[in-house]
């Protein structure tokens, strides 16, 4: 007669077996998601803020050139507007998004203005960091303009990049679990199981010449729901 050990009939933690086998996987990939997706949200607030410091200075210089009368705070004050418009783009498209229908026709116009978002910004923020810096007419403040303008774009560069590479994990995750993963992961569980049974149970009765784990193949739907 076999021993019994609780509710479950062959009296072994199948479900404990199971899942402190793959608990420390899952718990390890979960926090490594985790992670990134906080560190990939910290460099998009940083860059963001970065941006609007680049403005604030650029500005400060553009109006030190005026102050002196020299004609280049022109060119710095505009190039201040420009880098200010530019990053504050997601703030126009989320008020756009709240307060516009997804079918007017604004969207159309809009979305030639979000082709200057991202990366595609980088270039021209060099140019004005280089632009910048050519007559600096011993304004330690134009070193820090042009650096950080040159900054932003290096910043804007790695944004894009890792944006791209988390949408390419998310696309891919979607379509694993949206492909069949579920049968798989009832086929391994069953093999698992089937494991535990094969170590934890006495031997067969003698002068039976069917094994425990045969005739547990032949009711996979019974096993799976232990």
């Amino acid at each position: 007669m076999f021993p019994t050990f609780g509710p479950n009939l062959v009296g072994i933690g199948v479900d404990g077996s199971v899942s402190s086998r793959n608990a420390p996987s899952s718990r390890n990939s979960r926090s490594c998601e985790g992670f990134c997706d906080r560190a990939f949200d910290c460099l998009v607030y940083f860059t963001r803020f970065c941006g609007i410091l680049t403005a604030i200075v650029l500005a400060g210089v553009g109006i030190d050139f005026l102050y002196h009368q020299r004609y280049p705070g022109y060119y710095i004050i505009s190039f201040s507007i420009f880098v200010f418009i530019a990053e504050i783009l997601w703030v126009v498209t989320l008020f756009l998004k709240v307060s516009i229908r997804a079918d007017h026709k604004i969207w159309r116009i809009w979305k030639y203005v979000m082709l200057m978002d991202d990366w595609k910004k980088s270039p021209f923020y060099v140019l004005i960091g280089l632009m910048t810096l050519y007559k600096p007419y011993k304004l330690w403040l134009v070193y820090l303009a042009g650096g950080l303008a040159i900054s932003l774009a290096i910043l804007h560069i790695v944004t894009s990049i890792c944006q791209k590479i988390h949408r390419r994990k998310r696309k891919r995750k979607e379509h694993r679990f949206g492909h069949g993963d579920l049968d798989s992961l009832e086929s391994s569980k069953f093999e698992e199981v089937t494991e535990v049974l094969d170590d934890g149970m006495p031997e067969p009765i003698a002068g039976s010449s069917v094994s425990l784990s045969d005739s547990l193949h032949t009711e996979q739907d019974t096993i799976l729901e232990i």
